[in-house]
């Protein structure tokens, strides 16, 4: 899983995404083993054009781990997307806002929009039927909560801050039916607090199994 604590959570965001099919990240990385000249090759799409960008390992750190983005897992591969993703815009500070379309098309190589709540709240039906087909299509899915400030609701929702899709379901309880998406933090810490969270009293033993 990504994670980073400050910078382009919306890089990090799409990585997380992308990391449910790991080919999708395998595929960006042009020198796909690790090497003494500590040089990688990665590609992007830069108005659909691949445009390869080169990087060496040396890292930013703090307090003796990477500053930004990082992997669970400790693996270089976050790391070196990320200050490939930096050199192609002119910093690691110059990553820092945007949109998870900016980083998807960048990253998949293909067309990516971005869809407003309010434009979907009056049909939210449909809504829902594109994000299934999207789900059973793999298609790599992002959010993004509306305000700015990165502060922690009650809900545990982060203001201006991006969120891996990773799955759609629909279950039946108390004979009604009800529509759940599993969401990733990329910073991996924060989560939601409300209905159907792990602490809900709404899931049963049956529903958990």
């Amino acid at each position: 899983m990504c994670q980073g604590e400050i910078g382009d959570c919306y890089f990090l965001c799409t990585l997380s995404a992308m990391a449910e099919v790991p080919e999708r990240i395998i595929e960006r990385f042009i020198s796909k083993e690790v090497n003494s000249a500590g040089a990688y090759k990665v590609d992007f799409y830069v108005n659909g054009i691949e445009t390869p960008v080169i990087v060496d390992d040396w890292l930013p750190t703090k307090y003796g781990k990477p500053a930004f983005g990082s992997s669970n897992e400790e693996e270089l591969w976050v790391c070196i997307l990320e200050k490939a993703w930096a050199k192609l815009h002119g910093s690691y500070e110059l990553t820092e806002g945007g949109l998870p379309t900016m980083a998807a098309s960048h990253l998949c190589g293909v067309p990516s929009y971005d869809v407003e709540h309010k434009d979907v709240a009056e049909d939210i039906d449909n809504f829902w039927a594109k994000l299934q087909a999207a789900d059973s299509n793999n298609f790599t899915i992002m959010s993004a909560s509306h305000g700015q400030g990165e502060e922690e609701s009650e809900l545990g929702i982060i203001s201006g801050h991006a969120y891996s899709l990773i799955s759609v379901h629909i279950i039946e309880s108390d004979d009604t039916e009800v529509r759940l998406i599993k969401m990733r933090n990329p910073w991996g810490s924060g989560e939601w607090k409300g209905d159907w969270s792990d602490a809900s009293d709404l899931w049963t033993d049956e529903l958990r199994d």
